[in-house]
């Protein structure tokens, strides 16, 4: 497949081609025409200030004749996401991490050929739970994995073994899991004052070791195990 992508005023479908592998060349016509430009802006719900970086995903629907126009764009410093479009109506899906709520999915904007459609968007801060891994001895634990349970984001402690998870909007988050495979520790942490920073000291973790076979005994070789976790009435991983 080809598409055309850039930040011109020219846009276009998804071409679709076959090669024949005997064949040295292949010939592809690629039509193109001038559409309308798309701006959304994002802002920050209290401040209305404007939110740089937030990723959108557009395209147009099946139905349309000119389905197969996909294009993904970041809104810049002054929190406007721009993209030229087909005419006709395109949605569009936003990805903002640490704001919530962290998708909005497939909303619609009418394009018009020469003329700029325009929508606001408002995203408020993600609450987050941030804090600190170590192991037994004190010393700040890298690359740990810490999960929200039974809900919320997932992040990874840095150098200094700190971290920050994003919590989901109106869903609980009751503790913090943290798992360093590569050194088999782990630690659950039961949170109080999220406003707080939040101190995770890792132990020797538990393992559970067994096997897989079929009915008949043989063993079954590369089968996936999963653990999970019953708490609060959320099953979680």
């Amino acid at each position: 497949e080809i598409f055309f992508n850039d930040e011109s005023q020219w846009v276009t479908k998804r071409i679709k081609f076959e090669i024949n592998p005997d064949d040295m060349e292949k010939e592809v016509l690629i039509e193109v025409n001038k559409g309308g430009l798309a701006e959304i802006t994002i802002l920050e719900a209290s401040t209305k200030k404007p939110v740089t970086g937030i990723n959108a995903y557009f395209h147009k629907s099946v139905k349309n004749e000119n389905s197969g126009f996909y294009k993904n764009a970041f809104s810049e410093k002054d929190g406007i996401i721009r993209v030229w479009a087909p005419e006709g109506e395109c949605k569009f899906t936003i990805f903002s991490d640490g704001y919530s709520p962290s998708i909005i999915e497939n909303e619609h904007i009418t394009i018009t050929k020469g003329q700029i459609a325009k929508r606001e968007i408002l995203l408020d801060h993600a609450r987050q739970i941030s804090g600190i891994v170590t192991d037994e001895n004190g010393k700040p634990a890298t690359g740990v994995l810490v999960m929200g349970n039974p809900t919320g984001g997932v992040d990874y402690t840095d150098k200094e073994g700190k971290f920050k998870v994003t919590l989901e909007p109106e869903r609980p988050c009751e503790r913090l899991i943290a798992c360093d495979t590569k050194h088999n520790l782990a630690a659950i942490t039961e949170i109080g004052d999220i406003s707080k920073p939040v101190h995770i000291t890792l132990n020797t973790a538990l393992s559970i070791k067994g096997k897989v076979t079929d009915p008949n005994g043989i063993a079954i070789p590369a089968a996936r195990i999963g653990l999970t976790l019953r708490a609060s009435n959320y099953i979680s991983p």
